[in-house]
C-alpha cells in the first residue's frame, strides 16, 4: 500500500509531504512531530535533485529556446521562509494537542482537494 502511495506522488503536482504525512500519521498511527522530521528531509532531498537536475538540463540545446536554469533568490527564499515556519512550528507544537493540529492538516488538505478538483 505505501508503496502505491509513493509512486502516485511522483504523478502529482504537489509536495510529498502533503500525501505521505496523513498517509502515516492515519494509517500506522505515527506521531506528528516523528513524521515532520522524515517529511522534511525527503522534501530536502527531492528539492537539491530537481535543482542540480535542471541546472545540468541548463546548460543544454533546450535552454536556448526556453528558460529552464533554477530562480536561486526564489528559493532561498521559500527556504528562509521554510526554516522560519519549521522553526516556529516546533515551538508552537507542545502547545496544541494532537487532535487539535490532525484537524487543522485534514481541514487544510481538504481545502487543497477541493481547490485541485475545481480547477482553481
Amino acid at each position: 500500500m505505501l508503496a502505491g502511495v509513493v509512486i502516485r506522488i511522483t504523478y502529482l503536482p504537489i509536495g510529498d509531504g502533503a500525501i505521505i504525512a496523513p498517509f502515516f500519521v492515519t494509517i500506522y498511527g505515527l506521531p506528528i512531530n516523528t513524521v515532520a522530521g522524515a517529511i522534511l528531509m525527503g522534501t530536502f532531498v527531492t528539492s537539491a535533485v530537481g535543482v542540480a537536475f535542471f541546472q545540468l538540463l541548463s546548460t543544454t540545446a533546450l535552454a536556448t529556446t526556453q528558460q529552464i536554469a533554477p530562480d536561486y533568490r526564489l528559493g532561498l527564499l521559500f527556504g528562509a521562509g521554510g526554516a522560519v515556519g519549521i522553526y516556529l512550528g516546533a515551538r508552537a507544537q507542545r502547545f496544541f494537542p494532537a487532535k487539535i493540529i490532525k484537524f487543522i492538516l485534514a481541514i487544510a488538505l481538504l481545502y487543497t482537494a477541493g481547490r485541485y478538483i475545481a480547477g482553481g
